[in-house]
């Protein structure tokens, strides 16, 4: 456990000291457009996009190390090896992802206090974004991992799972609570999160899910083999997210 925790955190180091190159773009751009926006646009934008390229590495680089094969003896052993490579890697970017929530969406004056305050208003659906994306990104990483890298069928998929609540889901969201959920009885706040529930995070963490039974029989197939199988389960997932993301592309 402690080389993950010493990987992860020299992999977080490295990923997030491309975000100085933030201030040069905003001053190349300052040049170069007449309208340009604000710095803190730049710095909020470029944070965000640096917590999910973190999200992505460190979950796709998961088993390029040494540690990319793996025998264990027992059932157990396999969950706890499970467990020290993602535990660290997820408790990462939670915690940055808590931290751009509530310092990069306050302005500065705001910070000291408020911030505590800014913690007990979030709403649950977006606790269920802050929590489950970040392990559905490194469940992913983990089965693509352990198959072969270079189908581009099922890194499609996984790319397709991953990337979906972040980017086409909180549209979907938008149409079902305006078109579904609006007129019915329920209340706003649980039918925000319900809709976060079932339209972002549920067709992505099926995507993954339904991998779960193969973890037992990983070590003992080829990567091709593993491959074939992995989309023979993924696909049903994946056509649900095609699916309702086109919904909303048409809608």
């Amino acid at each position: 456990m402690r080389n993950e925790i010493m990987d992860t955190l020299k992999q977080t180091a490295l990923v997030l000291s491309f975000l100085l190159l933030i201030p040069i773009v905003f001053l190349v751009n300052s040049m170069i457009l007449q309208d340009n926006p604000p710095f803190s646009y730049y710095l909020t934008s470029g944070v965000m996009l640096g917590i999910i390229l973190l999200a992505f590495i460190l979950a796709y680089t998961m088993f390029s190390s040494k540690n990319a094969e793996f025998h264990p003896p027992e059932s157990k052993a396999k969950w706890k090896f499970l467990a020290a490579k993602i535990l660290p890697r997820l408790t990462v970017v939670w915690i940055l992802m808590l931290a751009f929530l509530i310092f990069g969406t306050m302005p500065p004056e705001q910070i000291a206090g408020s911030a505590f305050m800014r913690i007990l208003g979030i709403r649950p659906g977006e606790f269920l974004v802050i929590f489950c994306v970040p392990m559905l990104i490194m469940l992913s990483g983990f089965f693509l991992g352990m198959a072969d890298r270079k189908s581009p069928l099922l890194a499609g998929g996984f790319l397709l799972a991953m990337t979906y609540p972040i980017f086409t889901g909180p549209k979907i969201l938008i149409i079902v609570f305006n078109k579904i959920f609006i007129p019915s009885r329920i209340t706003a706040i649980a039918t925000l999160d319900l809709a976060t529930l079932i339209t972002v995070l549920l067709p992505s963490a099926l995507a993954v899910c339904v991998l779960i039974p193969l973890y037992k029989s990983l070590n003992t197939s080829s990567e091709k083999i593993k491959s074939q199988r992995m989309l023979k389960r993924i696909i049903g997932p994946v056509g649900l997210i095609i699916i309702l993301s086109a919904y909303a592309l048409v809608s």
